[in-house]
């Protein structure tokens, strides 16, 4: 890339919309923007456009699987995905 157009050494976070993200897990996008509306799922918007950055989805998903994997050993259950305590 040419030297004058170059990004700054900042880090920008790769980010996803909510109908890649819908593709990628496979959920309906309403119900991520639903779920983005409501805070349970770390997003964005800019403009009218949801956007959810890379990092912030890697950390949701292994919070939740360490949340899974403790209500496994208590015996636990939530009742959905995105039950908060």
């Amino acid at each position: 890339m040419d030297s004058t157009h170059a990004l700054p050494d900042t880090k920008v976070p790769r980010c996803l919309t909510i109908d890649e993200l819908a593709r990628l897990w496979r959920i309906q996008a309403g119900t991520l923007r639903l779920w983005a509306r409501q805070g349970r799922l770390p997003g964005f918007k800019l403009g009218d456009k949801w956007l959810f950055a890379e990092d912030d989805l890697v950390a949701f998903v292994e919070n939740r699987r360490e949340q899974h994997q403790g209500d496994k050993k208590e015996g636990t259950s939530r009742s959905g995905p995105l039950t908060q305590d």
